[in-house]
């Protein structure tokens, strides 16, 4: 790896790693400070919500009482339970239908007898008819019902307001008041502080995790007395009126993340529901997050520049020194580097520069020297091959010669020599033998003369 991109990987690593670990630190406390504001606000909506169901429920029951306390309806059903007489139901009828006149929302009343049979109504129709539930004429025998909702024949939200009627002391029927529940719908429909995506859900249980959704919400509005499979995101409902922390990674019933809180509604088996999907309520958070991955990068770029320039300054002189080292490596030994400052670099340079230049001088001596010697190599080469030669030349002039010492014996009249044995030989047979000479036979002029006198 070449020393500029380390120094470029270290720049960036000192410089990046603690904006990166800030930005981190900045989008974990900014999340969890949006969550805590999402949580208070939804807990806020939640406490309203619920300060008005309760207020609506007593409201109910305020107008149940107001009717089933009237009198002459009391004394009229105890008569006609008594006496069957006409007379007495058409009173009743009258006075239920000025009640029902002098209460907004108000659909329709009835008057049961003690076994369950209509026997006063604001619809005639209804009369004579039995209830239609055992088990909530049971229920409505032993106290006040304010928390019954349904949905008519049009599909409209509807609530039962029923109770016991006593006269001095004798259970003598039940009064039903079919009322609509506009003042319950405004409610949940307020959705201050919930942004656009967030509802009030109003949900009792409906067996396992199913839950009978008792109105119409925000996101889906056919969706009263529908049973859904939602257990509100697995929230214990053991302390009512406490407010609960839905999980971050909850589901609503639409299969979408939000963030909720969920009430009991007091007396009732009522469960309030105030959510908003994650998204909007992270919205700010995703907008910042981009915010901060653009400065992010801004910031990155501008610190690679930075960085990039820093190391090329940094790592420059370094290469120069490691390219006139190579050079002097290479056998250049007039390299130099520039000085650049006057800092431990510039130190470097310029004692790299006084021993580029020694070692030129030393290389300029020793060439010189070498080439001293070798002139005298050549030189004593020359000589030696001077000295082979004329060996060379003593030694070919020795074996063509082999010399004879000493005092030879011959004879003064014929020229024969005698040998060590006393034996007398021809003279070129002594010399033959003595000598590497060769002898070859031809006749002196003299000679000639003898034996051929014409010649």
């Amino acid at each position: 790896m070449k020393l500029q991109t380390r120094f470029l990987g270290a720049i960036l690593a000192l410089s990046l790693l603690p904006l990166l670990a800030q930005g981190i630190i900045f989008y974990t406390a900014y999340r969890k400070d949006l969550s805590l504001a999402v949580h208070s606000q939804l807990i806020s909506v939640a406490a309203t919500q619920q300060s008005r169901m309760v207020a609506i429920l007593h409201q109910n029951q305020e107008r149940l009482a107001l009717i089933a306390s009237r009198t002459q309806l009391r004394l009229s059903l105890d008569r006609y339970n008594a006496t069957g007489i006409p007379s007495d139901r058409e009173r009743m009828d009258r006075i239920l239908v000025d009640a029902a006149a002098s209460i907004a929302e108000l659909v329709g009343i009835e008057v049961y007898d003690p076994q369950g049979t209509v026997v006063a109504s604001t619809d005639p129709e209804m009369v004579g008819k039995s209830h239609f539930d055992r088990i909530f004429f049971e229920r409505c025998r032993s106290g006040p019902v304010v928390d019954h909702l349904y949905l008519d024949d049009d599909g409209n939200p509807r609530v039962y307001l029923s109770g016991p009627m006593f006269l001095d002391g004798r259970f003598i029927g039940v009064i039903l008041v079919r009322s609509g529940v506009d003042n319950l719908l405004a409610s949940i429909f307020d959705y201050s502080g919930l942004g656009d995506s967030g509802e009030t859900i109003l949900t009792r249980p409906d067996g396992g995790n199913g839950r009978r959704f008792l109105a119409p919400t925000r996101l889906d509005p056919l969706a009263a007395m529908n049973t859904m499979d939602w257990d509100i995101c697995r929230l214990s409902m053991d302390d009512p009126g406490k407010a609960e922390s839905l999980p971050s990674s909850c589901i609503d019933y639409r299969g979408v993340p939000v963030l909720a809180v969920s009430r009991t509604v007091p007396h009732t088996d009522w469960t309030l529901t105030v959510k908003i999907d994650r998204a909007e309520a992270f919205a700010g958070l995703q907008r910042t997050a981009r915010g901060i991955l653009v400065l992010a990068g801004i910031l990155v770029f501008g610190v690679v520049l930075l960085a990039l320039r820093f190391s090329r300054h940094l790592t420059r002189p370094l290469r120069e020194l490691a390219e006139a080292a190579e050079g002097i490596a290479g056998g250049r030994y007039d390299q130099q580097v520039r000085v650049t400052s006057r800092d431990e670099l510039g130190t470097l340079e310029s004692a790299f520069n006084t021993m580029a230049g020694n070692v030129s001088q030393a290389q300029a001596r020793l060439e010189v020297k070498i080439s001293q010697l070798d002139r005298e190599i050549r030189e004593r080469k020359e000589a030696e091959a001077q000295r082979e030669k004329l060996i060379s030349e003593l030694q070919n002039a020795a074996s063509e010669i082999k010399s004879l010492r000493g005092i030879i014996p011959i004879c003064a009249s014929c020229k024969k020599i005698r040998d060590d044995q006393g034996y007398w030989n021809q003279l070129e047979t002594y010399l033959i033998e003595h000598s590497e000479a060769e002898f070859s036979h031809g006749l002196c002029p003299d000679c000639l003369k003898t034996f051929d006198p014409d010649a």
